[in-house]
This record gives structure tokens, C-alpha cells and sequence, in this order.
């Protein structure tokens, strides 16, 4: 882990690997000059400055992010990245490279990012090679895209940053803040739901809706769970949605467990 780091490490104790590289770098750099003025800007000059600029972002830059943070950078290349720590920690990291290096590139290169979860002592090149079939997946999967974990739960960045990082597990955290009494039992019920659900059987949507609507009744804040059921429900009627959701529990329930 990385020294000096000042964040204590919370939760669930598994060691995560983070590999990520640049979608497409070669055709799209030369493609991108290529395409400008019959090519003229495609020159060897050019060329190294953009390797240059490229090296400093991932040899110099990178480690800015990992400040403060339980990671160890295994590898930082040219245009991929190797990294080990602490879970939460890791995708903090995935998230603030992703959203730096859109800037420093003005939107014209992504990345494909996978993250996978591993009990401490696994050795190093199993973590590897599955965190790399991760990153894999991810690219699969359209690039600038990340796969946490496993294939179930990839999906472009944009939406894990906005809809599952910052939105529903923000959204989870606070009304489990408050409603604190509820307990693990609560959650992992939640859960146990979500993956019995199909769409083509409407009683898995019902199972939901009872299961809320007899908890409601011995709410401490009625108006916040009220708030909370509405939004299960709404996120339970999306394939899409309620996928979010599952892994925005995940990491709301790796926060809180204590082994």
C-alpha cells in the first residue's frame, strides 16, 4: 500500500487490482492527424509531442491521484495502467483518472477500465489475468467503458461515474444513514429481490412492493422512506436501472461489512 496514506481503509477486506488503457491510441492518433489538411499535421514533431504529452499524464499526473490513497501504481506505461489497493480506494482512483484524462485530452481519447476483487494472499498473476479480462470486457463492451468485478456489472463510464457512483449509491448511503435501525437484514433483502426479479413474471415486482409497503409502517421517518421506496420502485421497473442498482448496493453493503 502506498505510504503515508491517511485515509483509513473501511469495510469489506479484499485487495483490488485496477488495469486500464487508452481505447484505440495508435488509429486514432494517427487518424486524427491524418485526416487535417491532407495530412500535413501528421509529422514526426507532432508525433513526439503527443508521446510526450501522453507520458507525463501517465507517469506524472497519475500519481497526484493516488495521493493520499491505499494504492500501490504497479505499472504506469505510455497508455495503460497496473495498479493494487485497497477496494474503495481503487475505484475513487478509477474515477478521478477517467474524469482527468478526458480533460487533459479534450475529449478525443477514452479508456477501458477493469476492476476486480480478490481475497487478500491471491496471488498477483491471477489477479492479473482476470482483472485484465475485465479491462477486456470493457473494451468489448464499446469503450470508454469500465467492468467492476464481473461481467454483469460493466457499463460506459458516464453512467457508472453519474447514474451508479454519485447517484444511486449517494442516494443508498443517505437513507440507510438515517434509517439505521433497519439493519444488513434490510439490505441484503433488497438485494435478494433485485436478482429474483423477471420481467416476465410480475410477481417478483410484487414481492418488492409488499415487502416495502409492510416496512413503511415502522418507519422512524416516514416522509424518507417514502421518498426511498418510490425510487426502488421506479428503478425496479428498468432492466437497465435496477442493474445499477444491484451494484450500488454491493458497494454500499462493502462499505458497512466489517470482516
Amino acid at each position: 500500500m502506498k505510504e503515508g496514506s491517511e485515509k483509513p481503509v473501511i469495510g469489506i477486506k479484499r485487495t483490488a487490482v485496477l488495469r486500464c488503457d487508452v481505447d484505440d491510441l495508435g488509429f486514432g492518433f494517427m487518424a486524427g492527424f491524418s485526416q487535417q489538411d491532407d495530412g500535413r499535421y501528421n509529422t514526426f514533431s507532432r508525433t513526439a509531442t503527443f508521446s510526450r504529452n501522453m507520458s507525463i499524464f501517465f507517469k506524472y499526473y497519475i500519481n497526484r491521484f493516488a495521493e493520499g490513497k491505499h494504492l500501490t501504481i504497479v505499472y504506469a506505461g505510455g497508455d495503460d495502467v497496473f495498479i493494487i489497493g485497497a477496494w474503495d480506494d481503487a475505484l475513487d482512483f478509477a474515477v478521478e483518472l477517467r474524469e482527468n484524462f478526458i480533460r487533459w485530452t479534450n475529449g478525443k481519447l477514452t479508456l477501458s477500465t477493469g476492476i476486480g476483487l480478490f481475497p487478500d494472499k491471491t496471488p498477483v498473476n491471477i489477479m492479473a489475468r482476470q482483472t485484465g479480462d475485465l479491462e477486456d470486457i470493457a473494451k468489448d463492451y464499446g469503450k470508454d467503458s469500465i467492468a467492476c468485478f464481473s461481467n454483469d456489472f460493466t457499463f460506459k463510464y458516464d453512467t457508472f461515474i453519474h447514474e451508479v457512483y454519485y447517484g444511486k449509491l449517494a442516494i443508498i448511503r443517505d437513507f440507510f444513514t438515517k434509517e439505521d435501525e433497519r439493519g444488513k437484514a434490510f439490505i441484503y433483502k433488497l438485494l435478494s429481490l433485485i436478482r429474483e426479479r423477471d420481467e416476465t413474471d410480475r410477481i417478483t415486482f410484487a414481492r418488492l412492493a409488499y415487502y416495502l409497503a409492510r416496512l413503511e409502517d415502522t418507519a422512524s421517518n416516514k416522509e424518507n422512506f417514502r421518498i426511498f421506496k418510490q425510487k426502488m420502485h421506479d428503478w425496479f421497473e428498468d432492466s437497465e436501472q435496477i442493474r445499477q442498482t444491484e451494484l450500488a448496493l454491493l458497494l454500499y453493503i462493502y462499505e458497512i461489512r466489517k470482516d
